[in-house]
């Protein structure tokens, strides 16, 4: 109208009023990213007016895309009237803000738009998905190859595991199928792989019970392996030493035992295995409670107090000496005690020497 009449003087007793309404849009942007913000919450039924949308009372509130696009065309038309009364930097100032809510709100549309692209092409490749492989027929397990190397038979791996012929090759969660056989406590390892277009393989790689552990409390004894994980009482064979001495009396199926007495038994059962010294040096039991020594019965009955240190190397100076007592081929029940814990000269109780 302005720009028709030319009656400047009416832009100038209007100015200060539409400077006042612009600086008010611009306070609206309180968080300083360039939209004004709604003075309406956006919380259902809080509305007590039409808001500045022309869907009459719907509420939407903050940074509404209809009052930002209303915004800019104002401080455009704003921008268009400074320069009209000649002032300069008020014209920049406002053409700035229009433009600043214009790269603003474009920048939104284009995120706005990718998430949506991004929406629909996630529903798309899942759809796909679902249509190319988890719910496709040629996917179907025909071939559930499951074997372990130890006492897990395959019927009872499927049983753990949930799994069984007829389900869909990339229906089945293969993370989940080694994260539930992996529970199990007699189970070290799983590799579960796929073969298209219709085997699924799994494999096990079974604990090796190296002791028994006796539980007071039901007379149970209780397998545990190398690395301290009780794997149950059906693992437990008789030949295998028996650990006593701990402080504790109940111990369950997958439970780590890590107290370090403990650990000194099994490293030294572990030792007899490695080296073969088994053959000369068999463990029946080995009593834990001293915190310096092991006491183990072997198998003649003898009974030897070993340090917790240097383990290996009094380990096969204690075969050697066995070795020799059995080539003498004693006679009558000697109970010999033998003492390891010396550096050098270790007595043997029952034979009164030394070696």
């Amino acid at each position: 109208m302005i720009r028709v009449t030319g009656d400047r003087e009416l832009l100038r007793r209007w100015l200060p009023v539409l400077e006042g309404l612009a600086a008010k849009a611009e306070a609206q942007d309180r968080n300083g990213n360039g939209l004004p913000e709604s003075t309406r919450t956006g919380l259902p039924g809080t509305a007590v007016c039409p808001t500045g949308n022309w869907w009459d009372q719907v509420n939407f509130g903050h940074e509404d895309a209809y009052v930002c696009a209303l915004s800019y065309r104002a401080f455009r038309a704003l921008a268009d009237l400074e320069h009209l009364a000649g002032n300069l930097s008020q014209a920049t100032h406002f053409e700035q803000r229009a433009e600043r809510i214009q790269r603003i709100a474009a920048l939104a549309v284009l995120v706005a738009a990718a998430a949506g692209i991004g929406a629909v092409l996630l529903f798309g490749a899942r759809e796909a998905g679902r249509s190319l492989f988890s719910e496709n027929p040629l996917f179907t397990i025909r071939d559930l190859d499951v074997a372990s190397d130890g006492k897990l038979t395959p019927t009872l791996v499927r049983e753990y595991a949930g799994l069984r012929p007829g389900l869909n090759l990339f229906g089945v969660d293969i993370a989940r199928v080694r994260a539930t056989l992996a529970r199990v406590p007699l189970v070290r390892e799983v590799r579960v792989s796929r073969h298209l277009p219709d085997r699924l393989e799994v494999r096990i790689v079974e604990r090796t019970p190296l002791a028994r552990l006796m539980v007071p409390k039901t007379g149970l004894c209780m397998a545990v392996d190398r690395d301290g994980v009780v794997l149950g009482p059906s693992a437990a064979a008789s030949h295998l030493p028996v650990l006593g001495g701990l402080r504790r009396d109940l111990w369950l199926p997958g439970e780590k035992i890590v107290e370090p007495e403990f650990k000194d038994a099994l490293d030294l059962l572990d030792l007899c295995d490695r080296t073969r010294l088994c053959q000369y040096v068999s463990i029946r039991s080995i009593d834990v409670a001293d915190p310096e020594h092991l006491d183990l019965r072997l198998a003649a009955d003898e009974r030897v107090t070993l340090p917790r240190h240097n383990m290996e190397s009094k380990l096969r100076r204690l075969a050697t000496i066995l070795k020799t007592i059995q080539s003498w081929h004693l006679q009558g029940d000697q109970k010999l005690d033998i003492d390891m814990c010396t550096e050098s000269n270790f007595p043997v109780a029952g034979l009164n020497r030394a070696f």
